[in-house]
């Protein structure tokens, strides 16, 4: 099983976002979401070190991209929580692009959320609590004829899966390229075994 520490999550956050000389900022708002429970199944155990399995290293690297939005901490983590399980797919079938094994233009998953799901309300933010607007799997060829039309007003948030998982997977391929095959093996485990997604032969993949 794929399992990376908080040494390498952070490093590679810092590399994707650009974050050069805020690392405890970085980290103050990791703690933030540990707090708050999140990402569930963390695999830590007493006196030992967290470790991060795909689906959490998933859910983090889209947490910090809304992170760039300027969303709040409890705000994030309910967006995410809301529907993870409807957004596992797009995130498996996306890995193909990542990986430059599929070149799907117009099919390739995006993800699209309403503004409103980002907005503070005037009661406290419960990180238990679903948003009423979260993210809805669509794709390039759905947005491109929404954007089309002149009736289209409304805003949208548009996060790309592939890009996400391209930039972490990058990050590995430059430290080592050993872990970044690691990373695809045990992608492909993970889609396999708990999403139902096949991306081609599995192969055991080493913690790190």
């Amino acid at each position: 099983m794929f399992a990376i520490g908080y040494g390498v999550l952070d490093a590679a956050l810092r590399v994707i976002h650009d974050i050069r000389d805020d690392k405890a900022g970085l980290l103050a708002r990791y703690k933030n979401f540990q707090r708050n429970g999140f990402p569930s199944g963390v695999n830590a155990g007493r006196g030992k070190a967290v470790m991060f399995g795909i689906d959490q290293i998933l859910q983090l690297l889209l947490a910090f991209e809304l992170v760039e939005t300027g969303c709040g901490p409890t705000r994030i983590i309910r967006i995410v929580r809301t529907n993870w399980p409807e957004l596992r797919p797009a995130f498996a079938q996306s890995w193909l692009v990542a990986a430059g094994q599929a070149n799907n233009t117009r099919g390739r998953p995006q993800l699209v959320m309403a503004p409103s799901a980002l907005a503070e309300m005037n009661t406290p933010d419960r990180p238990d609590l679903p948003v009423r607007s979260p993210f809805a799997v669509s794709n390039y060829g759905e947005i491109g004829e929404w954007l089309s039309d002149p009736r289209t007003q409304a805003t949208r948030v548009v996060v790309d899966p592939a890009a996400i998982i391209r930039g972490f997977r990058d990050f590995l391929a430059q430290a080592d390229e050993n872990i970044a095959q690691a990373f695809d093996d045990g992608f492909r485990d993970w889609a396999s075994d708990e999403v139902g997604v096949a991306l081609g032969e599995r192969r055991a993949s080493p913690s790190i």
